[in-house]
């Protein structure tokens, strides 16, 4: 699988380098969509996609692009605009969008942080230089650039820690912030940065061990939750919670207090991939959305790590709050999803629907080629999946539906009616498919966006 093997690409780089062989490469085209990984959607239905050069053919430093697409036509998809297109350095990772608009719906309230912030920030880690970078937006155009005031490019974010990968804006408590996961460290200890996004001021901290690989920030409590990947043992959910403490320090002096849970009635191989958060509904305990690989517990401890990949799952727990302060997380349902269980992202909430209704949630899955519906109300699960036949794969690529390895998903805050976007990239083969559910019951409809597939690969400069 080439998402697999970016791990090797990165050390190919330092020989590369070494040899000579930098210099000869050129900056990656500006228009085009290659090798995709991290996606989201501004304010204004844009669509924001990071190119990673994953594969090394342009140069590390200028190889990597962040494209901003505006659908001129978002209901047919007749026409697509690039708004903005700039080089960046290779191995891109999540993206996270933070808003300027107020919290309230339909804004996913974590990413809100009103005026905090003079302008709409993009923020992802570039692996390969061990780097973190903050795009500031032109609401107005969908420009971004990294030289604006508020925004940088290759910021370094220290020595001892690796590969910036997951990330997510908390806005809430003190001030606005980015929390980014490391997924490369001595011993395999759990790094965690803070990104003051006022100041641009970072802050690294360890929390015990097993690489961050999901991260949500609940803004009510100040509590950041990681879901990590196993090591010698299975990672459980950990929290931190921030309120009036430096995360920088042990807790006895002044550092924050760090929570943890298994789940004993799931599988003891159980690796956590992605979190995301329901909407908070009334007198009920805030909801989780976790996805997760399940692996061989005896094959992982004689490897030092997961090695096999048995099928998939996505959790549904209440993360209950205790006497004490603390959390007692309880599995509501845990849903069979197939392998390479990956990104998971909760839909907007429709007009009309009662106060109480449960969300709905996608979740994909890399090796099963699949985008999962789940509606968590009625229980009801329905995928677009691996091609049927041979006329449902693309006649140039023969790839699934989706594209192989489908990688980065992002929802449109804002719906159409009562019809949610998706958005869900495919690594391997560099497109993009666009997805409209629409939010009706008993079941939620899944369609493609426009009424037939749009595999988008980028836009003319």
């Amino acid at each position: 699988m080439r998402l697999g093997r970016l791990k090797v690409a990165c050390c190919a780089l330092a020989l590369a380098v070494a040899c000579g062989r930098e210099a000869e490469l050129g900056p990656a085209p500006l228009g085009p969509i290659r090798l995709p990984t991290g996606l989201a959607v501004d304010g204004q239905g844009r669509l924001i996609v990071a190119s990673s050069n994953a594969d090394l053919l342009y140069a590390e430093s200028t190889g990597g692009t962040v494209t901003v697409l505006d659908m001129v036509d978002p209901a047919t998809l007749s026409s697509i605009h690039l708004s903005s297109v700039i080089p960046v350095r290779s191995f891109a990772g999540d993206l996270a969008f933070a808003r300027t608009e107020a919290l309230g719906a339909p804004v996913p309230d974590a990413e809100a942080c009103g005026p905090a912030i003079s302008a709409p920030l993009v923020v992802f880690g570039t692996r390969g230089s061990n780097t973190l970078n903050v795009l500031v937006e032109d609401p107005a155009t969908g420009q971004v650039s990294c030289t604006a005031p508020g925004g940088v490019c290759s910021m370094p974010v220290g020595t001892g820690f690796a590969d910036p990968l997951p990330v997510t804006i908390g806005c809430g408590g003190a001030h606005p912030r980015a929390f980014v996961g490391y997924l490369t460290s001595g011993g395999g200890a759990a790094w965690i940065g803070v990104l003051d996004l006022v100041t641009l001021g970072l802050q690294n901290f360890s929390i015990g061990v097993g690489p961050p690989r999901g991260l949500a920030y609940d803004r009510d409590r100040d509590r950041l939750y990681v879901a990590g990947l196993a090591t010698f043992s299975p990672t459980p959910l950990r929290w931190i919670d921030l309120a009036g403490c430096d995360p920088t320090q042990p807790p006895g002096l002044g550092g924050c207090r760090v929570g943890s849970a298994t789940f004993p009635t799931l599988p003891a191989g159980l690796e956590l991939r992605s979190i995301a958060f329901a909407h908070r509904l009334p007198l009920v305990p805030l909801r989780a959305y976790i996805s997760a690989r399940i692996y061989d517990t005896t094959t992982a401890a004689t490897a030092g790590g997961r090695t096999t990949d048995l099928g998939g799952l996505l959790i549904v727990v209440d993360l209950v709050d205790t006497a004490i302060g603390g959390v007692d997380p309880q599995v509501i349902a845990a849903v069979p999803i197939g392998r390479g269980a990956q990104d998971v992202r909760v839909l907007p909430r429709a007009p009309g629907w009662s106060a109480s209704r449960r969300d709905v949630v996608a979740v994909l899955t890399v090796d099963e080629g699949a985008l999962w519906i789940y509606d968590d109300e009625s229980g009801s699960l329905q995928a677009i999946r691996q091609c049927a036949t041979a006329e449902t794969c693309s006649p140039v690529t023969g790839a699934p539906i989706l594209g192989h390895e489908p990688y980065g998903l992002a929802i449109d805050p804002a719906l159409a009616g009562s019809t949610a976007r998706l958005w869900v990239g495919s690594f391997a083969d560099s497109f993009i498919t666009p997805i409209d559910v629409t939010l009706v019951d008993p079941v939620p409809v899944m369609t493609f966006a426009g009424g037939f597939q749009h595999r988008i690969s980028g836009a003319t400069p």
